[in-house]
């Protein structure tokens, strides 16, 4: 009941935010807009995405070997893409981690360590997104909202490093331990200690946490990218630096477990950020309707391989 009311207030919010944009914008620019979009610079948006998906499958392939769980790339990179397709139908990003995952440890009788991996790339992904964009700030600080921003994502990476830190000491996280204890109903407390001991090993394998952030460096260059294509398509001129940089911000900003999948913050984000590069409301609303459509086609190539990865029945 608590789970079906959360994803009813999400929907509420992100219809609540589209009607507020949606009311102000001017429907016959976006209709001539879209009437003169440029279909081969549209495409290449599509080759964008796979980078991202190549490059965010790497990472996590990273992760998993530094756990011992060995799998086909072409494999891992199936489980992914059905990942992919399973987040534009679950109401949060972690609902196709959880699908891989479980696809990974299955068919390696190793749950533990590709669940552990899977955090651990969303975490790893999280903190290579705040410095990267923190970093792409320093050197394009127009104005008082950059500043703001670029405060908050300090800040926010400062209270990451201290739990980081906490996290991989043991005698702080020890005095957790009698309230883990406590736990007593399926075997909760035994499998909670077992999986941190699972997330600590990455302590011992600083190399492929550094690995896994620089890949998310990558992940957020073709993501810019991506929304590049789609407004060159719409006949933008605008800088790559700005699309990078922007769409770093609404990612972070996306993250906010408010709405579906960011939908209603991603267009208000995509209004407010790209207004500074002189983008009108309906300009903005377009590249942001355009960039979530590349997303939700180029998942479907998960539904057409879903069919072929089966679970094993063991």
């Amino acid at each position: 009941m608590k789970k079906t009311l959360q994803i009813f207030l999400r929907i509420v919010v992100s219809g609540g935010l589209l009607f507020l944009l949606l009311h102000r914008i001017d429907f016959v620019k976006i209709m001539t807009l879209l009437k003169g979009v440029n279909i081969p610079m549209f495409l290449l948006s599509f080759g964008a995405y796979f980078l991202l998906v190549l490059t965010s499958t790497l990472r996590w392939h990273f992760l998993l070997l530094a756990q011992d769980v060995k799998l086909p790339f072409g494999r891992t990179l199936g489980y992914y893409l059905i990942g992919f397709f399973f987040n534009n139908f679950l109401p949060t990003a972690i609902g196709g981690g959880v699908i891989r995952a479980s696809y990974a440890g299955k068919n390696t009788n190793k749950n533990k360590e590709s669940f552990a991996a899977m955090f651990t790339e969303l975490v790893v992904g999280f903190i290579g997104l705040l410095i990267f964009t923190s970093v792409l700030l320093v050197f394009f600080l127009n104005g008082k909202v950059e500043k703001i921003v670029l405060l908050s994502i300090v800040i926010g990476l400062f209270l990451i490093v201290i739990f980081g830190i906490l996290f991989f000491q043991k005698a702080f996280m020890s005095r957790f331990k009698n309230i883990v204890e406590r736990i007593r109903f399926w075997g909760l407390a035994e499998k909670i200690k077992r999986f941190y001991n699972v997330l600590y090993s990455y302590k011992e394998k600083k190399g492929s946490l550094i690995v896994g952030v620089f890949l998310s460096f990558g992940v957020q260059f073709f993501l810019g990218l991506m929304v590049l294509f789609i407004g060159k398509a719409l006949g933008f001129s605008i800088p790559l630096i700005s699309y990078i940089l922007y769409t770093s911000v609404v990612s972070i900003l996306m993250m906010a477990p408010i709405t579906i999948n960011g939908l209603g913050i991603r267009e208000w984000g995509f209004r407010f950020f790209f207004a500074n590069v002189g983008l009108s409301s309906s300009e903005a609303i377009v590249l942001s309707l355009l960039f979530f459509f590349v997303g939700i086609i180029g998942s479907l190539s998960g539904a057409i391989i879903f069919p072929f990865m089966k679970l094993p029945k063991k």
